[in-house]
């Protein structure tokens, strides 16, 4: 009982012990979740169905979009026939560039046969013309051996021609007697000296005309084709020549007409880029037609779908934040913030729940 209390008053008193000291804490705050991702649209395609909402509960695997995919389906097409044109373009090309070195090939084959041809006629002329070289030596040489009898049958011919002149004279002479003659006997000795002189005049006559005939075969033998025929042949020869130096440039050994290395491999490369642009489109149309599909459990946060319905690759759809993965978001002031330490326990209570 202490001093100075009335009788009526009691005390409880408890005796003092060591503890700690506890500060309670009580503040609102906003429940958000520790996991949300965003989700992209992974084509350029209309939205066929949208089943996103603000605030929607959904299940891991639920498809919230799916995709129109006719535009993707035609671009698939066309890629298709874009490998199919590239394919089919380099085989069009192989087969005419094989093509052309058979071609290449034949004419080489021709342009040489033609070579050989005209070699061949070069000196089957060659060989002509020597036999004509030798020739034109040889009637040279029966020219000059020709010469000497020629003069002599000139000479000869000149004689006759002399005795045909005297004979001539003669038979004037003899016939003159005759005209003058007195007596029959002296008349009929000069008629057989005339014809005496007559039987000489056809025997020269003859004579001559053979002579004159073996002089013209003298001189026709010297006057021969052969120079006329060498001279055609050596322009013959000439033209053969020419026409060798012709065909030997048109013979293009070793050129090559097939596709180079650097073509086959630029061949390989728009093939390549084609079947990637196939592969590209085939992908897209493999992800336009699986659509969106939710990752994990959780609720519909934002959705960026428009009413045009229409999805642009890389473009936001929506985000999805976890319902399992969540966290409290507080604001404490600064006079209170001092009091919280890490690792401090704490009560949450949502609603009715805590």
């Amino acid at each position: 009982q202490l001093a100075g209390a009335s009788e009526e008053e009691q005390l409880h008193v408890t005796q003092a012990q060591r503890e700690d000291i506890r500060q309670v804490y009580h503040t609102s705050g906003i429940v958000e979740s520790e996991k949300t991702k965003v989700f992209y649209s992974p084509v350029n395609a209309p939205v066929e169905n949208n089943y996103v909402k603000v605030g929607s509960t959904v299940k891991a695997g639920d498809i919230l979009v799916t995709f129109d995919t006719t535009n993707l389906e035609r671009d698939n097409e066309q890629s298709l026939l874009n490998i199919q044109s590239a394919r089919y373009s380099n085989q069009d090309t192989i087969a005419q560039s094989e093509r052309a070195a058979a071609s290449a090939a034949q004419a080489e084959q021709q342009a040489a046969a033609s070579v050989q041809s005209l070699e061949n006629q070069i000196a089957a002329k060659e060989a002509e013309l020597n036999e004509l070289y030798a020739q034109a030596e040889a009637e040279a040489a029966q020219a000059e051996q020709n010469q000497t009898e020629i003069t002599n049958l000139q000479s000869q011919i000149a004689q006759l021609d002399e005795a045909l002149n005297e004979n001539e004279k003669n038979q004037i002479d003899v016939q003159t007697k005759i005209e003058t003659a007195v007596s029959e006997e002296e008349k009929n000795t000069c008629r057989n000296l005339l014809g005496e002189l007559e039987k000489e005049h056809l025997d020269l006559s003859n004579a001559k005309a053979g002579k004159e005939n073996e002089l013209s075969g003298k001189l026709n033998t010297s006057a021969s084709e052969t120079a006329q025929l060498i001279q055609a042949g050596e322009q013959e020869l000439e033209a053969l020549k020419s026409s060798l130096t012709s065909a030997e440039g048109s013979v293009q050994t070793g050129v090559s007409t097939g596709l180079t290395d650097a073509q086959r491999k630029n061949m390989q490369v728009s093939e390549n880029l084609a079947e990637l642009a196939g592969l590209s489109t085939e992908e897209l149309l493999a992800k336009g037609k699986e659509g969106v599909r939710a990752e994990f459990d959780g609720v519909i946060a934002d959705t960026k779908l428009d009413a045009s319905g229409m999805a642009v690759q890389g473009g936001e759809l929506f985000t999805l934040a976890s319902t399992k993965e969540v966290c409290v978001k507080l604001e404490v002031s600064a006079n209170d913030f001092d009091n919280l330490v890490i690792g401090n326990s704490a009560d949450i209570k949502i609603g009715q729940y805590s």
